[in-house]
Order: structure tokens, then C-alpha cells, then sequence
């Protein structure tokens, strides 16, 4: 391998380990900050309803079923996504973690015939995963060993803006109660 090629995966690897460990710390971070919105919208919601009940118009009823359902049926299923992610972005740049110090712990891991490794792999992963782990093995063989570390990269991306959009409708679901009271 040449100096030039070398340099070249040197600084592909490191953006590789960046990009999982980015991934893995803004995951977590997304995932606790998002607990911290559901819990207190839901709180409030809850609040207001065993508290305000009898005080609500017809105009304030609506007002409280339109909050109720903001929450109900997309914060709370988008919360759902988001925490699918996280165990999929902690699961990946966990196993990959692993798996790295294994590789450098075992200098013979060249002999290992990596496609039995990757058959392995992708029959023991469950059909709805199946397709992002072939993809991903898919471009490993093709030579692009770094597209998994991409593929978490991009789903922790994906949570971010989950968790934007959460936050924004907890926020008009909260504006909407608040205006009953």
C-alpha cells in the first residue's frame, strides 16, 4: 500500500470511529432528552385533565382533545421511532466496538473467511433488519468497510430531527393546554 493510500485509510478510519462515537453520545443524549419532553408534556396533560375537567367549555374541551391527540397519536408513536433507534445506534456502535478490539486483540483474524462471517450474520438477523444488514455487508465486499459506521452515523442524524419534531409538537401540545388554563 502505498504512503498516499495508507494516509488515506488512516483518516477514513478515524472519521469512521468519530462518526460512531458521535453517533452513540448524541443517541444517548436524544434519548434522555426525549424522555425528559414525553414525561412532562404527558405530566401536564394529565394534570390538567384530572384537575380542569369540570372547569372546560365546549371550545376549551376541543381545544384539550386536539392536545390529547397531538400527543396520543404522534408524539407518542414518533417516541417510539426514536427509541427503536436508539437500541439499533447503541446495539451497532457497541458491537462494532467489540468487534474492533477483537480484531486488534487477534492478529489472525486475516485467515477468518469473512464472507462465512457476513452469511452468518445476516441469517441470524430478523427479516424487518435483514435489508440494512445485507447493505451494509454489500458494501463491505465491495471494499467500503466504513458504511456501517455511516449507516448508525446517519440513523443518529435521524433521531436529531425526531427528536426536533417531538419537541416541537410537545411544545404546541403544552401552548394548547396552557390556553385552557
Amino acid at each position: 500500500m502505498s504512503q498516499k493510500s495508507n494516509q488515506d485509510f488512516e483518516a477514513k478510519l478515524l472519521a469512521s470511529k468519530v462518526m460512531l462515537n458521535s453517533a452513540e453520545i448524541s443517541s444517548t443524549f436524544a434519548d434522555k432528552f426525549i424522555n425528559w419532553i414525553v414525561a412532562g408534556s404527558g405530566a401536564l396533560l394529565s394534570v390538567i385533565f384530572s384537575t380542569q375537567t369540570s372547569l372546560l367549555t365546549e371550545q376549551n374541551s376541543q381545544l384539550f382533545m386536539s392536545s390529547a391527540y397531538i400527543y396520543i397519536f404522534i408524539v407518542l408513536p414518533m417516541t417510539c421511532l426514536s427509541k427503536l433507534l436508539t437500541s439499533a445506534i447503541q446495539g451497532m456502535a457497541i458491537s462494532a466496538t467489540r468487534m474492533e478490539a477483537h480484531m486488534k486483540n487477534n492478529n489472525h483474524i486475516e485467515d477468518l473467511d469473512m464472507n462465512a462471517f457476513m452469511k452468518e450474520v445476516e441469517s441470524s438477523t430478523l427479516p424487518g433488519f435483514k435489508w440494512f444488514v445485507a447493505r451494509s455487508f454489500n458494501k463491505i465486499r465491495g471494499g467500503d468497510i466504513f458504511s456501517a459506521n455511516r449507516n448508525i452515523y446517519r440513523c443518529a442524524q435521524l433521531q436529531t430531527y425526531l427528536m426536533v419534531i417531538i419537541l416541537i409538537l410537545a411544545i404546541v401540545s403544552i401552548y394548547k393546554l396552557l390556553s385552557i388554563i
